[in-house]
């Protein structure tokens, strides 16, 4: 349902701006808000510019890891950005998800910090 409210803003969005291709958005999230970006990107009718997953970690693999493949999403611009100590969501989740994209063709930037759960 979140994924569907989300689309659906960023539909109105291309309308009210008055575009149909999404190759100049860049859609962003931290925590919650990077498996949300990471789930509308893949989802979006045509490739957005690129996806910035702060703090997330993969939610839906088999589902993303379908999207991820499609020709459209190939070479697609992938930010990763995880604190080391991370108490809230483990570190590691953040190597699977570059992992995810980066074994079905999207361009990945995987760039650890030593904070926490934080940006």
């Amino acid at each position: 349902e979140g994924r569907a409210k989300i689309l659906a803003c960023c539909k109105a969005v291309a309308d009210l701006c008055g575009f149909n291709d999404f190759g100049r958005v860049i859609i962003s999230g931290f925590s919650q808000g990077a498996m949300m970006a990471n789930d509308v990107g893949l989802h979006l009718p045509s490739r957005p510019r690129a996806i910035v997953s702060l703090s997330g970690i993969p939610l839906i693999v088999e589902r993303w890891t379908e999207k991820a493949r499609q020709a459209k999403m190939k070479g697609l611009k992938v930010y990763v950005s995880h604190g080391r100590q991370d108490q809230l969501l483990p570190f590691q989740a953040s190597v699977w998800l570059q992992g995810l994209h980066k074994n079905n063709g999207l361009d990945v930037t995987h760039r650890p910090h030593n904070g926490g759960h934080d940006i």
